[in-house]
C-alpha cells in the first residue's frame, strides 16, 4: 500500500525498486553535462587568457594559448583572430596572418579584427583588398551606412587613388580623429608633407596617433624636425599590447605581386625560421626571374597573335581557288 501511494505521488509508472536505476542514470547525465560545461568554460578561459597576454605584450605566451585553443577548435573565429594578430608581428608569417584574419572576419564580423586587417593591408600597399573587406558582402547592412564605415571607405579610396577629388571627399566629412588619420596618410601619398604633419597633430586619440606613426616612414616628417624614434619608443612603452606598434614593417606587396602568390619569398631583413633555411636564389633573384619569365610569356603571346593576324590577311588577299574572298 505504501509503495503504491509513493508511486502515485511521484506520478511514475515504474515498478517499485526501479527508482535506484533512474537516480543513477540521472546522476551520470548530470556528471556528463558538468564535464562538458567545465571543458567549454576552460576553452573560453584559455582564449580570454590569450587575449590578456596579448594586451600585456606577452606575445609568446599569447601564441601558446591560442595554439592550444586551436587544437580544440581550429575554426573558432576568436582563435583564428588571435593567431592572426600574433603571427602578423613577424614579416615572415604576415601572409599567413592575413589569411587567418580574413577567415575570422568572414566567419564573425568584428570591428577590431576588421581594423587590424585593414591596417595590415594598407601598410602592405594592398589597397584593393582593403576596399573589398569594406564592401556590403563583408559588413552587415545595418552597419554599412554608419559614419565610421563611410569614413573608412573614403579613407581607403583616397589611399588607393590619392587624387584631388578623393581628398576633397574625405575633407567633406565631419571632423573626427579617424578623418585626420586618413587625411595624414593620403597627404603623405601625395607627398604633401607639411599638410600631412598638420593633420597628424590633429589626431587626438593617443593610441591611434602612435599607430599612425608606426605606419609611416621616418623621413616623412624630417623637415618638421620631428623626433620620430624617441616618440615611437614612448608609444611602445605606453601601449605594450598594440600589434601595429610592435610589428615588423611589412614589405610592399603591391610592388612585388610574386611575393603575394608565394609565401616562401625571403628578402634581406626577414626574420628566418630556424628549421628552414631558404636557398639563395629563392630570396635574392626571385622577383627578377619572375619579371623575366613574364616578359618572355608576353612576347610569345604577341608573336603568336601577330602570326595569326598575318595568316588572316594572307587568306583575304590570296583566297584559295574556287573560294570567293
Amino acid at each position: 500500500m505504501k509503495s503504491s501511494v509513493y508511486q502515485f505521488l511521484r506520478r511514475d509508472k515504474t515498478p517499485p525498486g526501479s527508482g535506484k536505476t533512474t537516480g543513477a542514470g540521472f546522476s551520470a547525465l548530470l556528471v556528463l553535462c558538468w564535464g562538458m560545461f567545465s571543458a567549454c568554460a576552460d576553452f573560453h578561459l584559455q582564449i580570454e587568457e590569450g587575449y590578456k597576454q596579448l594586451e600585456a605584450g606577452n606575445f609568446d605566451a599569447a601564441l601558446e594559448r591560442f595554439q592550444r585553443s586551436s587544437m580544440e577548435s581550429p575554426e573558432n573565429p576568436r582563435v583564428l583572430a588571435g593567431l592572426g594578430l600574433v603571427l602578423s608581428l613577424r614579416r615572415v608569417s604576415q601572409l599567413s596572418a592575413l589569411k587567418l584574419l580574413k577567415t575570422s572576419l568572414k566567419k564573425k564580423p568584428n570591428n577590431r579584427v576588421r581594423w587590424e586587417l585593414l591596417t595590415l593591408y594598407m601598410n602592405m600597399g594592398l589597397y584593393e583588398e582593403a576596399r573589398v573587406i569594406l564592401s556590403p558582402k563583408w559588413i552587415p547592412i545595418e552597419k554599412y551606412f554608419d559614419e565610421d564605415m563611410r569614413l573608412l571607405r573614403e579613407g581607403v579610396a583616397c589611399m588607393r587613388r590619392p587624387s584631388r577629388y578623393a581628398l576633397q571627399a574625405l575633407r567633406g566629412g565631419p571632423e573626427s580623429t579617424l578623418r585626420e588619420y586618413f587625411l595624414t596618410r593620403c597627404l603623405l601619398r601625395r607627398k604633401q608633407y607639411k599638410k600631412a604633419f598638420a593633420s597628424f597633430r590633429l589626431v587626438k586619440n593617443r593610441k591611434l596617433r602612435c599607430e599612425l606613426l608606426a605606419s609611416i616612414s621616418e623621413t616623412d616628417f624630417k623637415a618638421e624636425k620631428f623626433k620620430y624614434r624617441e616618440t615611437l619608443i614612448r608609444c611602445r612603452n605606453q601601449f605594450p599590447g598594440s600589434v601595429v606598434l610592435h610589428r615588423e614593417r611589412p614589405g610592399l606587396l603591391s610592388r612585388d605581386p610574386g611575393r603575394k602568390r608565394n609565401a616562401r619569398r625571403f628578402y634581406y631583413g626577414d626574420s628566418g625560421l630556424p628549421p628552414y633555411t631558404p636557398p639563395e636564389d629563392e630570396w635574392r633573384f626571385a622577383n627578377v626571374k619572375e619579371e623575366y619569365y613574364d616578359r618572355i610569356s608576353i612576347r610569345v603571346k604577341l608573336e603568336k597573335l601577330n602570326s595569326e593576324r598575318g595568316n588572316l590577311r594572307k587568306n583575304k588577299t590570296n583566297p584559295e581557288p574556287g573560294k570567293t574572298p
